[in-house]
């Protein structure tokens, strides 16, 4: 799926904003344009960006399963009749075990550049989280590396009851050599 675009078809210029851990407003209407025909998925990421795009139906589940830690961001998804979200995580939680992690290295302050506002990260490879300092979060992204979208055990659950297909898994709370992933095998 393509990064969204505004009502007149320009991108929109602060997708960085959809992938933050913060609320957003949007006041036009956003348009996701298909990239690839095939059969669309219930999870989908943006090529770019990775801004989770689903059916409005799991949109209203996610958003009964985490209260308070997601917005619904209205979407028209070229092709599809079916009303869509982008599923915006409104939560950012400091949990990330820098020492468990395989991999971290950290970003230098840059000047002008918005979209890494709050990204203390470069980079985080094998990403572990200190499941302790997660407090009751259901869905959210770690502080200083909102790439990563987390959900807590039973919401995984939850989506894997409902046959979710498009989604991917990865353990953050278990040393990199027990790392199991589970992905939808429609997933891309």
């Amino acid at each position: 799926m393509d990064e969204p675009v505004d009502a007149t078809g320009e991108a929109f210029d602060r997708a960085f904003q959809l992938t933050s851990g913060m609320p957003v407003s949007v006041e036009d209407p956003l348009k996701c344009p298909l990239k690839r025909p095939g059969t669309p998925l219930d999870f989908s990421l943006t090529d770019t960006s990775d801004i989770p795009v689903v059916p409005e139906r799991l949109a209203r589940l996610i958003a009964q399963w985490a209260p308070g830690d997601v917005q619904a961001v209205p979407v028209e998804v070229k092709g599809q009749t079916e009303p869509h979200c982008i599923l915006v995580a409104t939560r950012t939680v400091a949990c990330i075990d820098d020492a468990k992690c395989k991999k971290v290295e950290y970003r230098k302050p840059e000047v002008g550049r918005p979209e890494r506002a709050g990204r203390r990260y470069k980079r985080v490879d094998g990403l572990r989280i200190d499941p302790e300092k997660v407090g009751a979060a259901q869905l959210f992204r770690p502080s200083g590396w909102t790439v990563a979208l987390i959900v807590s055990e039973r919401i995984h659950a939850a989506l894997l009851d409902a046959e979710v297909s498009g989604i991917h898994f990865e353990c953050v709370t278990r040393p990199p050599e027990h790392d199991v992933s589970e992905q939808d095998p429609s997933a891309p």
